[in-house]
């Protein structure tokens, strides 16, 4: 089953998880992309974004507070590259850093785990 959370009023953020959309096989190997940066990126979230009527799945990535903006898009941009070979043409994806997105990273972490996650709890 989908959740959605409104973030602003043209936006939402559509939760999939295993059990309504994405398979554990899928989240493991974008966890497997993920650990080329595990000294940089904290956590990976996946969720499908809504936009009026457009749907694209969303990644988002927790970065460590060391790592500069330029250095984030730079892996944002090489994890996209490997990502889009996992999923069919016709799917949008979208990356982003969730460091200075404070109202999504809280709504994003507030609906599901991360599917990586460097933190030891």
């Amino acid at each position: 089953m989908l959740e959605i959370k409104n973030t602003a009023k043209s936006t939402s953020i559509d939760l999939a998880l295993p059990e309504s959309g994405f398979s554990t096989e899928l989240l493991e190997e974008l966890s497997v992309i993920c650990t080329e940066y595990s000294r940089e990126i904290n956590a990976g979230y996946l969720v499908l974004k809504k936009d009026d009527e457009d749907i694209s799945l969303l990644i988002g990535l927790l970065f460590s507070k060391q790592v500069l903006r330029d250095r984030q898009e730079v892996i944002i941009k090489n994890i996209l590259t490997n990502v889009v070979d996992l999923f069919s043409d016709d799917v949008p994806i979208d990356a982003m850093s969730l460091n200075n997105h404070d109202q999504l990273k809280n709504t994003i972490s507030s609906m599901t785990n991360p599917f990586y996650n460097t933190n030891v709890a």
